[in-house]
């Protein structure tokens, strides 16, 4: 998902209304202050339930008509399937052809990147990001988001789309932060940004199939 700018998702405060449960203001302040402190925060239930179902159920779809492929793991030519390190199935987003659900994502993703433009100066250009499903059994070992050759990625963000969630499936999210590990549970409508560089982490391995979406905001060079 790359836009061009901020009228590539339309009106964001528009779409926030109907698509996150907190205010738009509370949301910026929120994001704001927790990137600028540990470096992560942590929304729970941040996507109305009926956005994260509309979701999840695209998601089901695109999984049914064979749309997702093994993820690998390096950049460009590196880039290699890894089955010990990574078991998701990613289904990028196309930034000329986004579905409705995803526009509706976009419009959150877009209204973060100004907040966080316009309060920490990070010249956050575009974003890019992609649906990921977890089989049963799989996980993502401890990793930065950030390549070694290519700065640009700044901020991570991921949005969860697991209704009825329990800890004994598994699955959580784990960043490695000054206060020590932080586990977040997949549960629906959840959603965590942190810095790309500065936040270590993995997926658990996850004994239910995982709905999710990862994307990460970018400088332009």
């Amino acid at each position: 998902m790359q836009p061009a700018g901020p009228s590539g998702y339309g009106s964001p405060v528009f779409a926030l209304e109907s698509t996150i449960l907190l205010p738009a203001a509370e949301f910026r302040s929120q994001l704001v202050e927790g990137l600028a402190g540990p470096g992560y925060v942590v929304f729970p239930e941040l996507l109305r339930p009926e956005i994260a179902a509309e979701i999840r159920a695209e998601m089901e779809r695109l999984r049914d008509a064979g749309a997702f492929r093994p993820a690998g793991v390096g950049r460009g030519e590196s880039n290699r399937l890894a089955p010990a390190t990574r078991g998701d199935g990613t289904c990028w987003f196309e930034p000329a052809a986004l579905t409705a659900a995803q526009s509706k994502l976009g419009a959150v993703l877009e209204a973060a990147r100004e907040g966080m433009n316009a309060e920490l100066f990070l010249g956050l250009w575009d974003s890019e990001g992609h649906y990921a499903i977890y089989p049963p059994g799989t996980f993502y070992r401890r990793h930065l988001d950030r390549f070694a050759n290519d700065s640009r990625r700044t901020v991570s963000t991921v949005f969860f789309f697991n209704p009825e969630w329990t800890s004994a499936d598994g699955g959580d999210l784990r960043m490695e932060t000054s206060g020590g590990p932080r586990d977040v549970a997949p549960v629906s409508g959840t959603a965590v940004f942190f810095l790309s560089d500065r936040i270590p982490h993995e997926v658990l391995e996850t004994r239910r199939e995982r709905f999710s979406f990862a994307g990460w905001f970018r400088t332009r060079e």
